[in-house]
């Protein structure tokens, strides 16, 4: 029997519209439905909800999954439309018709209906393929080469099977993990240390040897002083990525703009729900607050963000993953949270701490 969860306007932000594979909508009158939309996503949950009736119309869905192949302003692009009468139809992802192209009889709707009744509520991918999938569409949502346009963020050629540079220190092939650490951006590939990081990628030896990067060594620093973690060692319990996935080019520095911020935040949701960790530690309050919207969810803090850091007010829980909002550990976030980078550290190690226990 299949498990269908209402869609409501409480947890339309919660849904990974990312991860839809299949979606069916009859109009209102069309196969004695009011007026209903059903859709499956990758890992087989499934949705439903009837537009015309509740706090949900299908203009607000609309507004939500953008890339919604029944919406009038928006080309089916990589669907595949199977009609069943006036009013009724279902849509299949091209991944889905791939995958399942010996399984499925294209040329009868009715049996492609069935067949997508039939495995609803079941995983139509596995874990290592929603992986490659997420990883491959946003690749192709960066240019690769710089074009000279100031502020520029393009796709770094040595990020080939993996959602960021930080992911080959920690997450390869780690798909269950318990801790998923979120930073900023990984920064410019281009540099002394930048070249560094890359050429340790490319021979296979470990991250942390040569890396000069502040941000790398206190983190390391981190982890051993609160869950004696030598971030040295590849952990399967661990899982590392950047929320902005581009990187930085020339002389590229300084803040990000908002477009950047959320440019990925639908990457960055499928990820986390492809990963289900247990906890994930946004480093900095811009991390935190654009992983939080991801979700159409915000945190406030009325008197400042260290203050929310000091009273351990800077966790909040979305769908199965505690989401905690930690200072930034790279020297100015360091610099920031105690005066200077060693009274910093210190007082991170203290928040880390509360996060443990």
């Amino acid at each position: 029997m299949i498990q269908r969860i209402e869609v409501t306007p409480e947890n339309l932000g919660h849904i990974d519209f990312g991860s839809i594979v299949a979606l069916a909508v009859a109009a209102a009158g069309a196969m004695g439905e009011p007026g209903c939309v059903e859709f499956s996503t990758a890992e087989g949950t499934h949705y439903h909800f009837n537009y015309l009736y509740g706090g949900l119309t299908l203009a607000d869905f609309y507004k939500a999954f953008p890339a919604c192949p029944v919406n009038p302003s928006c080309p089916p692009g990589h669907w595949r439309a199977f009609y069943l009468g006036v009013g009724n139809s279902l849509y299949l992802h091209e991944k889905v018709c791939a995958k399942y192209q010996d399984s499925i009889h294209f040329s009868d709707p009715e049996d492609v209906m069935l067949w997508w009744r039939s495995v609803s509520g079941k995983p139509l991918f596995t874990k290592e393929e929603r992986y490659a999938w997420l990883v491959s569409e946003a690749k192709a949502s960066y240019p690769h080469a710089p074009s000279g346009q100031a502020g520029e963020l393009i796709w770094c050629h040595a990020c080939r099977d993996e959602i960021n540079l930080w992911t080959y220190w920690q997450g390869q092939g780690c798909l269950d993990p318990d801790i998923l650490v979120v930073g900023q951006d990984w920064g410019n590939p281009d540099t002394a240390e930048g070249r560094s990081c890359l050429d340790a990628i490319k021979k296979g030896k470990p991250y942390l040897l040569s890396n000069t990067f502040p941000s790398d060594q206190n983190l390391a620093a981190l982890f051993k002083a609160v869950w004696n973690i030598d971030l040295g060692q590849k952990s399967e319990k661990l899982f590392f990525t950047n929320l902005v996935l581009g990187y930085r080019t020339g002389k590229n520095t300084g803040p990000l703009k908002a477009a950047q911020f959320t440019h990925d935040l639908g990457y960055f949701k499928t990820l986390v729900h492809i990963l289900r960790p247990r906890i994930a530690i946004c480093l900095g309050q811009n991390t935190f607050t654009y992983a939080l919207r991801a979700y159409g969810e915000k945190m406030d803090f009325p008197d400042g963000y260290i203050s929310a850091l000091d009273a351990h007010e800077n966790y909040i829980d979305l769908d199965g993953t505690r989401f905690y909002g930690m200072s930034h550990c790279g020297n100015y976030g360091c610099k920031n949270r105690g005066g200077n980078i060693s009274k910093g550290l210190a007082l991170q190690i203290q928040d880390w701490m509360k996060m443990r226990e």
